[in-house]
């Protein structure tokens, strides 16, 4: 388990969006967290395609040699 503190406005907006939401405090936590770590994964894996320098290819690329531009 993990505690945080947050500042009262972030409170705020975290019971609004799980009123609206219909979830719990911990579920939009949940989330967010994992979709933040999954965010931070993809960039870092991306970063590190770019320092390989090894070549890629472009999505306009790819959909031109698929031919998939319409």
């Amino acid at each position: 388990m993990i505690e945080i503190r947050v500042e009262p406005e972030l409170e705020q907006r975290l019971d609004h969006e799980a009123r609206i939401s219909g979830k719990t405090r911990e579920e939009c936590l949940q989330e967010a967290l994992s979709r933040y770590l999954e965010d931070r994964e993809d960039y870092r894996e991306g970063i590190a395609v770019l320092e390989s320098g090894e070549p890629f290819s472009s999505l306009e690329d790819v959909e031109k040699r698929l031919d998939l531009e319409n």
